[in-house]
């Protein structure tokens, strides 16, 4: 429960329940057909961590990573550029939607694929941007990857149109309406259109379904931020401190990328503590300057309603313009609007 008083003493409290879930729940939560975290140690199956039993394999340059973005230690894939990638042999593709998903790190602004499904979506990177393209409709987003940084993708077709997500916000939208029917091979590391990736992919997941701006965006504040990036809560009567070696305990909200919890189970990085107070307490020149104020309006109050009733010189004159040729109904006039 967090309580807040404002200035004039009025007191307002709030209870929020967090629920902190894995990270990989999060993404089975939308239920992928497929989704590989690419944890998986050398010589192991591309595990699917769906539960469908979509496991696929890997091949040729490639190995297990370094931590990926998920913050519970799972590592992602390292991929060399010159023949490697992961594949999954005939997953039927979805008839009326889906999405695919990744978190892209590469080495360089190559043009190269990331993963894809056939004509049935593939997110590659060209001339430094990324592209989500849908049974032969493309739509390129307006900006790209960021070479040493994991970027969040998301490629969306909703039956009607095919959109691209970067870092949890739409970046382009064109009309799709052609429907795949088949079944294909699923590509990590590599597709169709562009040569074998180069650098560092994760959390790669493949959707019956049009995910929502508002679940993509929560796939993406479930990253938590990076190392020497956490959380800083700075209260109302609490000092600033610059000094590195200041281990307080970090309990707000991120600078970065900030954490998500909330009633409806998605992850989160912080809480606030139960029965935090923030206030602002009151000094003896605050409230000394508080009382002024009040009378002062009370004051201008009682001077309003003396006022109340009576017309101005200026009033009077424009109210009795039309008697000015009967100076006897002129005078009664200006008295009548003068009249307090």
């Amino acid at each position: 429960m967090v309580t807040a008083v404002d200035d004039d003493g009025l007191t307002r409290s709030h209870t929020h329940t967090y629920t902190i879930k894995p990270f990989g729940d999060i993404y089975n939560a939308d239920s992928p057909i497929a989704y590989y975290r690419l944890g998986d140690a050398s010589g192991d199956p591309m595990k699917d961590s769906s539960g469908n039993g979509h496991d696929g394999t890997y091949k040729n340059g490639q190995d297990s990573g370094p931590v990926g973005i998920s913050g519970d230690g799972d590592h992602a894939r390292k991929f060399f550029g010159d023949g490697g990638y992961g594949f999954v042999s005939s997953i039927p593709a979805p008839t009326f939607q889906s999405s695919l998903e990744a978190w892209v790190n590469p080495d360089d602004m190559r043009d190269q694929s990331v993963a894809g499904h056939g004509d049935a979506g593939e997110i590659s990177i060209q001339g430094g941007l990324f592209v989500f393209k849908h049974m032969g409709t493309t739509v390129t987003s307006d900006v790209g990857p960021a070479p040493g940084h994991y970027t969040q993708v998301v490629g969306v077709w909703d039956g009607t149109t095919i959109s691209i997500y970067v870092n949890g916000e739409r970046h382009g939208q064109v009309e799709a309406t052609k429907r795949p029917s088949s079944s294909s091979t699923f590509y990590v590391g590599y597709g169709e259109i562009r040569p074998w990736f180069k650098g560092k992919l994760d959390e790669v997941a493949y959707y019956g379904r049009a995910l929502t701006p508002n679940r993509i965006l929560e796939h993406f504040l479930a990253d938590p931020p990076p190392v020497g990036d956490e959380p800083v809560f700075t209260g109302p009567d609490t000092p600033v401190s610059n000094d590195p070696a200041d281990d307080s305990p970090d309990t707000g909200p991120a600078t970065g990328n900030p954490p998500v919890g909330s009633d409806d189970g998605t992850h989160g990085n912080a809480a606030p503590e139960s029965g935090a107070v923030v206030k602002h307490k009151p000094t003896k020149n605050h409230s000394k300057k508080r009382a002024k104020k009040k009378a002062k309006k009370k004051a201008k109050k009682r001077n309003k309603a003396s006022r109340r009733g009576r017309s101005t010189g200026n009033l009077a004159a424009k109210k009795c313009r039309k008697f000015k040729k009967n100076k006897a109904k002129f005078m009664r006039c200006q008295a009548k609007y003068r009249k307090r």
